[in-house]
């Protein structure tokens, strides 16, 4: 099997740093940590570039917090520099593993995706026998349940670069402190949601699981999504020992299916995947997700209508960094004033809170669109068309 040397090289180079600074601050320009990294970006990056090459960097501490939608689930996320490795790392080597990925492996990947993993599994249902059967598998708390071990083992079947290699093995065990726990045997195992490495990480230990349903079992309608897979077949006694199989294969992976989403069932029932009950001919919106939509909107409709909901930043306490020579251009009715200096950042930089943003239909709208984009990829007109007629109507 193919390896690959003389990739941390790459991870280093300044160019390599800047591009990932840019992915790293999407969506995250309001952030003051993210500000004062950009106010002196150059030196930043040049401080965190001889961190790497003098292999003294060290990741940052985890920030942890709990999302309930659409379940309960903690989640840790790196200071901004850490996340810049991040992605530094991943535009390095990320190719390098889809070589290796099948195609039917749809979570965190480009060209990928969730419409295009509905769009695969409604094709593989058009092209089986209609009196085919459904293996739908979930495995039980796996980010929490990945052997440090077996990934730094399987990282290695395709890395053979010493310096990237403890770098790697470094972020893997970078959260054994709050992410991770030890196993009877003493083995540290977990990985933190919330990591871009964690997403590649997940798929390089599942792929696993992809090849030996291909090309072990030959099976030719499986398709999985992060730790959610599907399997189709004309016998329903095939699929309870192909069930079996993968269970004893999870056993050497030390994973575990979930007990209550594990089950087999007829196709005709339609397919609860990707957020989507997909049939043969057509695949509705998931009544689960109608719901939190429901409750989320309500919500944001209650505040909106009360004129207390700003949808540019909810907490209007959120401090905003600017220098003193931008406030010449910023107009009256931004209404910003000074909070207080920040003795990290230069004098003449001061920390502002926004009072008052504008655009908050937009963003409503904004809101709803998205929505709309999602269900559009279902048979969902008259949905749609409820909705607005009972939410949106008369938002004006």
């Amino acid at each position: 099997m193919k390896t690959y040397k003389n990739l941390f090289q790459k991870v280093c180079e300044f160019e390599n740093l800047y591009n990932a600074y840019l992915k790293a601050r999407r969506g995250k320009c309001d952030s003051p940590e993210v500000l004062r990294f950009i106010y002196n970006l150059e030196n930043e990056l040049l401080k965190l570039q001889r961190k790497l090459k003098n292999q003294t960097y060290k990741t940052g501490k985890y920030r942890n917090f709990i999302i309930f939608e659409p379940k309960e689930r903690k989640i840790s996320a790196l200071p901004f520099r850490d996340r810049i490795v991040h992605h530094a790392i991943c535009s390095v080597i990320v190719s390098i593993f889809e070589k290796k990925f099948i195609y039917d492996s749809y979570a965190c990947r480009k060209g990928k995706g969730t419409h295009t993993g509905a769009d695969r599994i409604q094709k593989f249902i058009r092209e089986s026998n209609h009196n085919c059967y459904v293996l739908k598998c979930d495995v039980s708390k796996y980010f929490p349940s990945v052997n440090h071990e077996i990934l730094k083992q399987l990282i290695r079947e395709k890395i053979a670069d010493k310096k990237l290699l403890q770098l790697l093995d470094k972020i893997i065990d970078s959260s054994e402190s709050e992410n991770s726990t030890s196993s009877d045997s003493g083995e540290q195992k977990g990985i933190p949601i919330g990591n871009l490495t964690s997403q590649l990480f997940a798929n390089i230990y599942l792929n696993k699981l992809d090849e030996y349903v291909k090309y072990e079992l030959k099976i030719k309608y499986y398709i999985r999504y992060m730790d959610d897979f599907i399997i189709l077949h004309e016998s329903k006694q095939e699929l309870h020992k192909i069930k079996e199989k993968v269970i004893l294969f999870f056993a050497s992976m030390r994973l575990t299916l979930h007990p209550k989403k594990a089950n087999i069932f007829p196709i005709t029932s339609g397919i609860d995947f990707l957020g989507y009950r997909i049939f043969n001919n057509y695949r509705l919106v998931r009544k689960s997700t109608v719901k939190r939509f429901l409750k989320n909107v309500k919500r944001k409709l209650k505040k909106y209508d009360s004129g207390i909901i700003n949808f540019d930043c909810e907490d209007s306490n959120t401090p905003v960094v600017l220098d003193t020579s931008e406030m010449q251009n910023i107009s009256e009715n931004q209404k910003l004033k000074p909070l207080n200096y920040d003795p990290t950042l230069k004098n003449e930089v001061l920390i502002y809170r926004h009072l008052q943003k504008p655009f908050v239909f937009d963003k409503l709208m904004e809101s709803f669109n998205s929505w709309e984009s999602y269900m559009s990829y279902a048979n969902s007109y008259a949905l749609k068309k409820s909705l607005y007629e009972r939410y949106f109507k008369n938002v004006a």
